[in-house]
């Protein structure tokens, strides 16, 4: 019945991996997207050279009459400290002005269009030409009034012309390292686009499901058969996983938790690098003689003291060491192919499946360092792994 139940799991998430609503990559040049001869039957990813404005709140108008010496143009989905996209230093914290004009097929005018907003850090506010369609937190020109709320959002509006000129007022003052837009922006038909959210919905809910069952039949397990500690290991690596899903990309838990704010989301979300002590004691119950005990515990110290790092420091310092607080769990997988490697050598059993499985993982927290380093443009998926 578990089998049974594991490869039922598997099959679904294999399939809600593939199967999903089809994204096309948008022709961005200079702040302008042409889409006058395609007929919006699809989604499209604003990614591109969007124009932007530091350090104010600009409207559409004021975007296009700017001296073009004052035009700058930025890549987005891009972080405010990335310098490979920026011309130009910015600070971490502060506002931003981004723009976009969009020329649809005249076809479209009186059609419902939508916008999917991910992360974007951390308040924000969405003009279509020149009217407010949403405002996220409460975003500002200083640290004075400002509320910060990176939660994604769907928004939808009538198109009442061929040209739609889209603005973003962006600040940050919670985030030092994540100021900016972090996720593509999908543009589409109102239905193209409910699509694509129910997708996005459907595997957060999914994923964070089967972690749960996956958490409390291993509780069960450890209840009727002896009480193995390994099956409390499985539950607690389920839980932190689940936990990261819930914080990452939809925000779940800081759309629809009233208790929920950026500072406990983002501290839970640091917490679950706390996945590794766990997979080390599981791994070293598993091969107690490749395993020294001095490693062990110099891991689980520098651990103990990430945990008190994170539930401690305020918030601003701690997205000041994020990047740094990633290196301790890439260098302790590292290390556990190295032992999983010499335990194959020994032909130790469950060795060669094990490693399997930790590599699968492995690729996925690679590509979450990727997205926190903003070394390459993708989303968080270590929980395929």
């Amino acid at each position: 019945m578990y089998g049974y139940l594991l490869k039922r799991i598997f099959l679904v998430s294999l399939i809600s991996w593939i199967v999903v609503v089809p994204l096309y990559a948008s022709n961005v040049k200079n702040g302008e997207l042409n889409l006058s001869t395609i007929h919006l039957t699809t989604n499209f990813t604003l990614q591109g050279p969007w124009q932007y404005y530091p350090g104010d709140f600009l409207s559409a108008r004021q975007m296009l009459e700017l001296p073009e010496h004052d035009k700058k143009f930025v890549r987005l989905p891009s972080r405010w400290n990335n310098h490979r996209h920026y011309p130009e230093k910015l600070s971490n914290f502060g506002c931003m002005t981004y723009y976009l004009r969009i020329i649809i097929d005249p076809s479209t005018v009186g059609q419902v269009a939508g916008i999917k907003f991910y992360t974007v850090s951390s308040a924000y506010k969405v003009y279509v030409n020149n009217e407010l369609l949403i405002t996220k937190g409460q975003p500002s020109r200083s640290e004075q009034g400002f509320k910060s709320d990176r939660s994604a959002h769907l928004l939808h509006f009538t198109v009442e012309s061929d040209t739609l000129h889209l603005v973003l007022h962006v600040s940050n003052f919670s985030l030092k390292n994540y100021g900016g837009v972090a996720q593509p922006i999908v543009f589409g038909t109102i239905e193209e686009v409910e699509k694509h959210n129910f997708v996005d919905y459907f595997e957060t809910l999914f994923f964070s499901s089967a972690f749960f069952i996956l958490m409390f039949l291993h509780l069960l397990i450890y209840l009727i058969r002896g009480r193995e500690i390994t099956h409390i290991q499985i539950a607690l690596i389920s839980v932190l996983f689940m936990l990261k899903i819930l914080t990452e990309n939809e925000h779940i838990l800081l759309k629809f938790s009233s208790w929920m704010n950026l500072t406990i989301e983002y501290k839970l979300w640091n917490a679950t690098l706390l996945i590794f002590p766990v997979l080390l004691n599981f791994t070293q119950r598993i091969f107690p003689d490749d395993i020294p005990r001095k490693i062990a515990y110099l891991a689980y110290t520098v651990f103990a003291i990430m945990l008190i790092l994170i539930f401690f420091l305020p918030l601003q310092l701690l997205s000041s060491i994020s990047h740094f607080l990633v290196l301790p769990p890439f260098i302790g997988i590292i290390y556990l192919f190295i032992v999983l490697i010499k335990a194959m050598i020994k032909k130790r059993k469950d060795a060669l499946i094990y490693f399997a499985a930790l590599f699968i993982m492995f690729l996925g927290f690679i590509n979450d360092i990727f997205y926190v380093t903003d070394l390459y443009r993708t989303s968080l998926q270590a929980h395929f792994g």
